[in-house]
């Protein structure tokens, strides 16, 4: 059995091509929209400039939407650990070279798992064969999250993150 289940045997993480967060909330949701981007409870989905200040905004947002979720504590503090690193490798890596761009924060909660997802639209480069001090990011991501999928493309990178939530 695959660590996704869609309920329709396709055994795949829910497509984030597919899910798009409205202004408009779901029937059992209350349809308010707060500073931190929460609709309902269709998902969070925020861009902002790649520096080190929106990334602690980001981290920020992160947190507060989680815990208005109900994701347990331990895997709010988990969650929160792996996305930080993501965006951190954003906004030191993506950019290089090049003007300041942005991170994309995606996150939806569904009944039994947290899918996030971190996106830039920078370049790829590909972890050192010996990181030396560094290059330890990746590896605590591919620690925490039970599936890691990194997308890198011309146009930036993708990093899709899916966390189970125990029961």
């Amino acid at each position: 059995m695959s660590a996704f289940d869609d309920g329709q045997g396709n055994g795949e993480p829910p497509a984030f091509s597919t899910w798009k967060p409205t202004s408009q909330a779901p029937p059992h949701a209350n349809g308010q929209t707060d500073q931190t981007g929460q609709t309902g409870l269709t998902g969070l989905q925020i861009t902002v400039p790649a520096d080190p200040e929106h990334a602690t905004q980001l981290r920020h947002t992160l947190q507060t939407w989680l815990e208005a979720h109900k994701v347990p504590e331990d895997l709010r503090v988990d969650i929160t650990l792996a996305v930080n690193e993501a965006i951190s490798n954003v906004v030191e890596h993506a950019y290089r070279d090049r003007p300041q761009g942005t991170v994309e924060l995606s996150a939806r909660r569904g009944v039994d798992h947290v899918v996030v997802q971190v996106a830039d639209r920078g370049r790829w480069r590909p972890p050192p064969a010996d990181p030396g001090t560094r290059g330890r990011g990746l590896p605590m991501i591919h620690a925490i999250a039970t599936t890691v999928h990194i997308e890198p493309r011309i146009g930036g990178t993708t990093v899709t993150t899916y966390y189970p939530i125990p029961t």
